[in-house]
C-alpha cells in the first residue's frame, strides 16, 4: 500500500511537470526576437504577430519576418569584411571618391571616373539578390539612360548594396526591369520631376548574384561623370569601402579626398588620410 502511494505521487508530480512544460507561454524571456530557438522553420505566436525560427551567421534565433523586426544581437555582427568580399570596381579606373555629406546626399559615396565618357565595369561587392531596379529615362537636362539597382544581401539582417547612375547594367539584369523604355521616375526637359511609379521599381526576376559578379558598366552622370555607391549594414548606411577586406579597403580608402570645386566635372586629387565619414543618413 505504501509502494502504491508513492508510485501515485511520483505520477502525479510527472503529470504536473509535463502541464507545466506543454502550456509555458510563447512569450518567455527566449521567445523574442534574437532569443534562441531549436530548429529552422519552427514558428510560434506571439501578441503582436507570429516569430519564426531562422539561421543568422551559425546561430538559430527567432525572428519576426513578416515586420522585419530583427534583434541587433541577432548573429547580425558578422565582421562586415566576411560578408562585403570584393571592391566593385577597380581603383585604376577612379579619379576620386567623395563623402556625400561633402557632395550632396549623405547616404552615398560619389565615385568619379578617370576617363570622363568611359564605362568602367562594376562588380558586385557582396552575394545578394537584385530587390529594386528604377529607370531613368534621357532627357534633354538629364542626356543619359541609367538606372539605380539595390541589392539585399540579408533580410535578417538588413544588409543592402546599391549603386546610382548605372548606365549600363548587364542584359539579365536590365531585362527585369519590366517596362521597357519607360520610366518609373521621369523629368522634363528641364529637370524638374513629373512622375514616379514605384509599382515599376520590383524586377521582374529576382536575380542572385555572388561576390565578384560583373553587374554591368557605367559612365556615371553625364556632366559631372560619377555614379553613387551605398552600403548599408543592419539598416544603417555606413561608409562603403570601410565594410571591404584588405587590401581593397585600404586602396579605396587611398582614393578618398575632398568634394569638387570649380568648374563642374573638376575634381581635385585623393588626399591620403582623408576621412570616411558622414555616413548614416536615414531613408
Amino acid at each position: 500500500m505504501i509502494w502504491n502511494s508513492r508510485r501515485m505521487v511520483v505520477t502525479i508530480l510527472s503529470v504536473a511537470a509535463l502541464i507545466l512544460t506543454v502550456t509555458s507561454t510563447p512569450a518567455s524571456a527566449a521567445t523574442k526576437v534574437g532569443g534562441r530557438c531549436s530548429k529552422a522553420g519552427q514558428t510560434t505566436g506571439i501578441p503582436n504577430g507570429t516569430l519564426t525560427c531562422v539561421k543568422v551567421g551559425k546561430k538559430l534565433v527567432w525572428q519576426n519576418l513578416t515586420s522585419g523586426q530583427v534583434s541587433a544581437s541577432a548573429g547580425c555582427s558578422k565582421k562586415p569584411a566576411t560578408v562585403f568580399r570584393r571592391a566593385p570596381f577597380v581603383a585604376s579606373d577612379i579619379a576620386l571618391i567623395t563623402n556625400g555629406e561633402e557632395t550632396n546626399d549623405p547616404r552615398f559615396a560619389y565615385v568619379w571616373l578617370r576617363s570622363p565618357y568611359t564605362p568602367i565595369p562594376v562588380y558586385a561587392p557582396a552575394d545578394g539578390t537584385l530587390i529594386t531596379i528604377r529607370h531613368l529615362t534621357a532627357t534633354k537636362f538629364f542626356p543619359s539612360d541609367d538606372y539605380q539597382l539595390v541589392f539585399e544581401v540579408s533580410a535578417a539582417c538588413q544588409d543592402q548594396f546599391g549603386f546610382n547612375h548605372f548606365t549600363a547594367p548587364r542584359a539579365d539584369i536590365r531585362a527585369a526591369y519590366q517596362f521597357g523604355d519607360q520610366c518609373s521616375s521621369c523629368f522634363d526637359d528641364s529637370g524638374a520631376p513629373t512622375a514616379r511609379y514605384p509599382e515599376r521599381e520590383t524586377p521582374g526576376t529576382a536575380i542572385k548574384v555572388k561576390a565578384g559578379d560583373l553587374l554591368g558598366y557605367t559612365s556615371g552622370t553625364p556632366f559631372a561623370h560619377n555614379f553613387d555607391y551605398w552600403v548599408r549594414v543592419g539598416g544603417k548606411y555606413v561608409c562603403p569601402m570601410n565594410v571591404l577586406p584588405e587590401p581593397s579597403r585600404t586602396t579605396l580608402m587611398n582614393l578618398l579626398g575632398p568634394a569638387k570645386s570649380g568648374n563642374e566635372g573638376e575634381v581635385p586629387g585623393p588626399v591620403p588620410g582623408y576621412p570616411c565619414a558622414g555616413y548614416g543618413a536615414a531613408n
